[in-house]
């Protein structure tokens, strides 16, 4: 499967943005799932997922669009091994460091717990213990 981009869908990103710490580690099998994203197939796909490229510290983006509206409702702020060119280190776990939401549709209980759900069950995403 190929990487989703921001390009891939229509969206739009959030408009009244809070935010909340969130230390989770995301083992190495896990990371490029995470960063691959998920673009939709048909109408009844409800979510758009895609990351930004990582900068030359591994710090990158990885957004949560609903599909039909194209309105990002999550978004996973996150440092991953990268090496000198940017690239993945494939063997390597990451770490998010928090998590951005619309502000008032939810509070940081669901929003993390929905963030995890969607992770796990769309991209095959495995947290680990929150610390």
């Amino acid at each position: 499967m190929s990487k989703t981009t921001a390009s891939s869908w229509q969206h739009q990103p959030i408009q009244n943005p809070t935010s909340a710490a969130w230390q989770v580690e995301i083992p190495p099998a896990d990371v490029s799932k995470l960063l691959d994203g998920l673009r939709p197939q048909m109408m009844e796909d409800k979510w758009f997922i895609y990351a930004d490229e990582p900068d030359g510290q591994g710090r990158t983006a990885v957004h949560f669009c609903r599909s039909w509206t194209g309105d990002e409702i999550f978004l996973l702020n996150l440092v991953a091994a990268v090496d000198a060119s940017r690239a993945l280190v494939a063997d390597q776990p990451a770490r998010l460091t928090d998590i951005v939401w619309e502000a008032g549709r939810m509070r940081e209980t669901e929003a993390k717990q929905t963030a995890r759900e969607l992770c796990t069950n769309l991209l095959g995403c495995r947290f680990a213990v929150d610390s």
